[in-house]
């Protein structure tokens, strides 16, 4: 009996060397996408949502619904941030994922409203000045 412990723990043992020696599975476009909207939504961490976004065009570019919905979220982070790179973002979109219909609907959606508030911006600051 007390063989019979041994051996099974020894072979416990060794299955978990084994297991613990296999390469990690490779992470899909889609679970890095949903990582990427983690740290943007629940977490606020929009420069590491954007990493993230990024990290899905450059790997899993060859799927470009997904790259498009992941430049979209680059776009919506960095139009959180207050950066320029949105509207280079959104335009992207527009220029090179015509096919994405919905999500290129959505960058078009969001560069006019950047341009109605920049308009509203310089309309405000010029009226300051007299």
């Amino acid at each position: 009996m007390k063989m019979l412990l041994v051996s099974a723990m020894g072979l416990a043992v060794l299955l978990s060397f084994r297991i613990g020696a296999q390469p990690a599975p490779r992470r899909s476009g889609y679970h890095l996408f949903q990582q990427g909207l983690v740290k943007e939504q629940a977490e606020g961490k929009l420069e590491q949502a954007i990493q993230l976004y990024q990290q899905v065009i450059r790997e899993f570019g060859g799927d470009r619904a997904l790259a498009a919905r992941a430049w979209l979220q680059t776009g919506r982070c960095y139009e959180k941030l207050g950066k320029p790179e949105a509207r280079q973002a959104y335009e992207r979109i527009v220029r090179e994922y015509p096919e994405q219909r919905e999500v290129a609907k959505q960058a078009r959606r969001r560069l006019g409203s950047l341009r109605r508030s920049a308009a509203a911006w310089k309309a405000q600051a010029s009226s300051r000045q007299i």
